[in-house]
């Protein structure tokens, strides 16, 4: 889908992923604002949006920053201890836990539509479908949020730790209209 937004830091950002310039950010995320420094690695386009893939110091991990949540970039020094960058995993990297997901007929619709699980739904059962593959943990908060979304037409199978986060999320939101 076509998206109407601004992103004024987006030939900067390409510009730093090119050449391995370290930034100077602000950004504003559903947590809030932050300021980091980090070492873009990729730009590239999902579902109508822009998005940087970049080595954050100060979280000191990859993440994947939306382009048009940038308030402010500048060019700015490496720090001065930095760490070596780890290398980027893919999502079915062996290393990742693998995350198993029991969908319904109407979970199956949803999740076809979406540009990185889409293609990875297995048939099962008369009607529904089984989501397997290897994710991140660091990744989990995007999931927890899609599988709520999906209510009773997905369930989490695996890994222990995802179902924990889903329970959690699930109490929390609970308690909020028990009060």
């Amino acid at each position: 889908p076509a998206h109407v937004y601004a992103t004024p830091f987006i030939e900067q950002l390409l510009e730093s992923a090119r050449n391995g310039q370290w930034l100077a950010i602000s950004y504003r995320s559903e947590r809030g604002a932050s300021q980091q420094t980090i070492l873009p690695r990729h730009i590239y386009s999902s579902t109508g949006f822009w998005y940087c893939e970049a080595y954050s110091h100060e979280r000191r991990e990859e993440r994947t920053y939306r382009v048009d949540r940038f308030v402010d970039v500048r060019t700015t020094q490496p720090p001065e201890q930095v760490e070596p960058l780890p290398p980027s995993l893919p999502y079915g990297h062996p290393s990742h836990p693998e995350v198993r997901i029991l969908l319904t007929a109407r979970g199956m619709l949803a999740m076809e539509r979406d540009p990185h699980l889409g293609d990875v739904i297995q048939p099962y059962g008369e009607d529904g479908g089984l989501l397997c593959f290897r994710c991140p943990p660091d990744r989990y908060d995007w999931l927890v949020h899609t599988i709520l979304g999906l209510e009773n037409d997905a369930e989490a199978l695996a890994p222990d730790s995802l179902r924990q986060r889903i329970q959690q999320a699930a109490q929390t939101i609970a308690r909020r209209y028990a009060e």
